[in-house]
């Protein structure tokens, strides 16, 4: 029998080079990723059942940021009492920097067991994480991502990128992950506080989302001016159409809030938008047993114009 094979041609993305000794169950070696990207590997068997490894990572460049971290771990095969098979692992980090800046290093507890990732707990930089991940198609996803104190322009580069925002201000909040990887979705509830974006300053915002990744839509966000103005947002953002966003959220709805109070209402009574911001006339109505529609010639109207800027 003959077999005639023609040569295949495949650009290379990844090279290895180190060295394997079977009878102590241990490898070490350098993966190089191209473009300064390489991860030094050293594991091995540390006793019966015991695996560990030490992972370095230099200048990886990971999801729009230089990563550099030398990251060490255990792995432990044990049987429950149910005669699982169970994987039980601990992560931690050192000398970590995220573009050339120091973070708060990696830590990570968790458990595998029938094909389902448990992660107890995962803390890197002002992130916590905590879910299940499946480790075979499809990959379902329960995940709770909970942000402390975030920079404000690292949030939004993070969902921007390649672009970048001319931002301040801390995010907290929490960020639900479910679903397939083909078929993510997200569910945000997040506050920022006393910041800017772009041109505009800010007191407080309030920001809900949802939407199965990449389109994601903005609902009850609410955003407060430092001159007491507040309004609600919302529209769809669409992530999958990269150097777009700003051009995006330029786009999305924004309207006055009408707050209601035993002293009286008071709302945005009209708005116009432009590409330099939104004009906005506010008015206090005084109470007065009145439910008529007011403009700002009315007897007891105070009105105030703002723009809204981005």
């Amino acid at each position: 029998m003959l077999i005639f094979c023609s040569p295949v041609w495949a650009e290379p993305i990844a090279s290895f080079q180190g060295h394997f000794n079977p009878a102590n169950s241990t490898v070490s070696g350098i993966l190089d990723l191209g473009e300064y990207r390489k991860f030094n590997i050293d594991a091995g068997k540390l006793s019966a059942g015991v695996y560990q490894f030490t992972i370095g990572m230099s200048h990886l460049f990971l999801l729009g940021r230089d990563v550099t971290s030398v990251v060490k771990g255990t792995v432990e095969r044990v049987v429950d009492a149910y005669q699982e098979i169970v994987y039980l692992g601990r992560l931690g980090s050192n000398y970590s920097l995220i573009n050339y800046q120091p973070i708060r290093e990696l830590e990570c507890s968790f458990q595998i067991r029938k094909n389902v990732l448990y992660i107890q707990s995962l803390i890197i930089g002002s992130l916590s994480i905590s879910g299940t991940v499946g480790i075979l198609s499809p990959f379902s996803l329960d995940l709770e991502v909970k942000l402390k104190d975030v920079e404000l322009n690292d949030f939004i580069d993070f969902w921007m990128q390649p672009e970048r925002s001319d931002a301040s201000g801390k995010v907290n909040g929490i960020i639900k992950v479910s679903g397939g990887l083909d078929n993510v979705y997200l569910k945000g509830d997040l506050t920022a506080s006393t910041g800017h974006v772009g041109r505009m300053d800010f007191g407080d915002m309030q920001i809900s989302a949802m939407g199965y990744y990449p389109v994601v839509q903005l609902t009850k966000t609410q955003l407060s001016t430092t001159d007491g103005l507040v309004y609600s947002i919302s529209g769809a953002l669409d992530f999958s159409k990269k150097g777009t966003i700003a051009k995006q959220v330029k786009s999305l709805t924004i309207a006055p809030v009408i707050f209601n109070s035993e002293s009286g209402s008071e709302w945005t009574i009209k708005k116009s938008s432009s590409d330099e911001g939104i004009n906005a006339w506010k008015s206090i109505i005084k109470t007065d047993g009145s439910k008529r529609n007011l403009d700002e010639h009315d007897s007891g109207v105070l009105g105030v114009e703002r723009r809204l800027e981005f």
